[in-house]
């Protein structure tokens, strides 16, 4: 056995040659396990990010120590050295919360600080970027909500996900158009869409009345922060009331795709 501990009244330990990761929302709760770990001499890896120079020699030190019996802890954001773990320790509160093969425990780990989010931040305004519009109609709120129709700042992949626009018109408008745009947050457009090109008419209105559009789809974005736009604007492009980069969201997956779109890709592989 490379060493044992106690943590919280669990008993904890490390076989000689094992490759043990530590997981948890405060790294400060891991230094029981590490300092256990220094006084039987194993090798403690912190590294937040690694050159691929470093990250090389790095593999073949963790190698070498294993192939001596001696037991190895990371902590790491690096991808790549927390898959080369036997185990994964999940310690929470002072205590062990889990543990398990990384494939398994990552996936859970970062759906359970996806959720945390979730939790906590259930709009997502943000001062917008500009206003304009020549005053005709006035959007008075912008909601990203997740899949149950709730506030969210956050969607899933692969889950339902809407953003809800009220507008109240201040003049008669025969036929108003909302819609609204996602980008991510350099900018880039991701995916446009407004009532006219839904077949969904709003007019005519007169002073006074309202509206709510929600806009529902199918999320298929890859993890990140996305910003959204709306407007109300004359089927010509004249706008009544544009808010740029109105509300930000983030997305959350179980497992990394690149880009910004998840294609959900189906792979084969014939035989040689």
């Amino acid at each position: 056995m490379a060493f044992r501990l106690t943590l919280a009244g669990q008993e904890l330990s490390a076989p000689a040659g094992a490759i043990i990761g530590l997981i948890g929302e405060d790294p400060a709760q891991f230094e029981p396990v590490l300092a256990a770990a220094g006084e039987s001499g194993e090798l403690i890896v912190r590294q937040p990010f690694l050159s691929p120079l470093r990250r090389i020699r790095l593999v073949q030190e963790i190698e070498s120590r294993r192939r001596s019996n001696g037991a190895v802890l990371i902590v790491s954001s690096d991808p790549e050295l927390m898959a080369m773990c036997d185990e994964l320790w999940w310690i929470e509160d002072g205590r062990l919360l889990r543990k398990g093969h990384p494939a398994e425990l990552l996936p859970a780990w970062q759906r359970d600080g996806f959720d945390r989010f979730r939790r906590q931040h259930d709009h997502a305004g943000i001062p917008p970027l500009f206003r304009k519009g020549d005053g005709r109609a006035r959007l008075l709120s912008i909601d990203v909500c997740d899949a149950v129709g709730q506030p969210s700042a956050a969607w899933q992949t692969g889950q339902v996900a809407s953003v809800s626009v009220r507008v109240r018109f201040e003049a008669a408008l025969e036929d108003p158009v909302v819609g609204i745009m996602v980008r991510t947050h350099l900018g880039m457009e991701v995916y446009g869409t407004n009532t006219q090109l839904e077949g969904a008419k709003l007019g005519p209105v007169n002073a006074g009345d309202e509206r709510t559009i929600r806009f529902e789809f199918l999320c298929r974005l890859c993890p990140r922060m996305y910003v959204v736009t709306a407007a109300s604007h004359d089927p010509d492009g004249v706008w009544h009331d544009w808010v740029e980069d109105a509300v930000a969201v983030t997305v959350g997956a179980d497992r990394y795709t690149a880009g910004v779109v998840d294609l959900e890709a189906r792979v084969s592989v014939n035989p040689l």
